[in-house]
């Protein structure tokens, strides 16, 4: 038996346990980040969620839930908080910040979404619609194909068809092929839906080298690429610092490349803090009576 958490669905109005996640898996995340590969980010973050739990797919959630999904996941297996580091656009001079995924977390749970809805067409056609399902949006795609992205099934008859897990050009190519769709119900609902994250504000950031800069907020956007790159910042990380770390737990703390595999980021710096509280001691008492000390443990990630 593997330990699971719970994570609070909102569109389902409940927990779903879900398994950690392990370095493995983290290290996958962290080549196609460092690569830029948006698109297949997203493709293997949604294969993670199937991963990670016994009870649903990433095709039957919203891009809120699978927000929560990998916000509860990074609180869990790697740690709460976000160190962000900016550069001051007049000294380039570079400051730091935090923010609490908890919070984050918090207040995305709490959002008041509207639940899908029903649009009656022409030819006994009905059309299915709620809040968009991707995460990333390519270049490619303008706000009328991100609009169709909250079309998440077609019933024609009484026979339905599920577009959840289509790309938008697939979900392009049937809704073109339907009569009567009159965009302005899908605007309506997107305006109605945006409006639930108006006070969602994730960050404030206010330049300390600059004394004439404003406060600068950072909100996420259901029609956007905001909670995509609100995702990649929890889970970016220096992949040279990950194999530092990883060569250190092979080497200096004799872990098996198995072991390291199969447990959590936050476990491996766990083991690494505290190798290094030891080495600080060491270096400590060693300075009493010798003043040439060894080098320093690579840091976490």
């Amino acid at each position: 038996m593997s330990f699971k958490y719970p994570v609070y669905i909102p569109s389902l109005e409940k927990n779903i346990l879900f398994r950690e996640l392990h370095n493995n898996h983290y290290v996958v995340i962290l080549k196609f980040l460092a690569n830029k590969d948006n698109h297949n980010v997203e493709l293997y973050l949604n294969s993670l969620i199937d991963q990670l739990n016994d009870e649903i797919t990433h095709d039957q959630l919203n891009k809120v839930d699978k927000l929560c999904v990998l916000l509860t996941t990074r609180i869990m297996c790697v740690g709460p908080e976000l160190e962000l580091t900016m550069t001051c656009d007049k000294t380039q001079q570079q400051y730091t910040g935090k923010i609490n995924l908890n919070d984050v977390l918090q207040m995305v749970s709490d959002l008041q979404l509207i639940k899908s809805r029903v649009f009656d067409l022409k030819n006994n056609i009905k059309m299915h619609a709620g809040v968009p399902v991707n995460l990333y949006y390519s270049d490619d795609v303008d706000i009328l194909d991100i609009l169709t992205d909250t079309i998440n099934g077609i019933t024609v008859q009484d026979t339905h068809y599920n577009m959840s897990d289509m790309t938008i050009h697939q979900k392009n190519a049937v809704i073109d092929q339907v009569s009567g769709l009159n965009f302005s119900h899908i605007v309506q609902l997107a305006n109605e839906s945006q409006q639930s994250l108006r006070d969602l504000i994730v960050f404030e950031d206010k330049n300390p080298h600059d004394e004439q800069a404003s406060v600068r907020e950072y909100k996420l956007g259901l029609y956007d690429n905001t909670m995509f790159d609100m995702i990649t910042m929890c889970y970016s990380s220096n992949l040279n610092n990950y194999y530092m770390s990883m060569y250190t737990l092979c080497n200096t703390l004799g872990f098996s490349a198995d072991y390291i595999q199969n447990i959590t980021p936050v476990e491996s710096n766990i083991y690494i803090n505290q190798k290094e509280q030891e080495v600080e001691q060491q270096k400590q008492q060693q300075t009493q009576s010798n003043p040439t000390v060894g080098g320093a443990m690579p840091t976490g990630f």
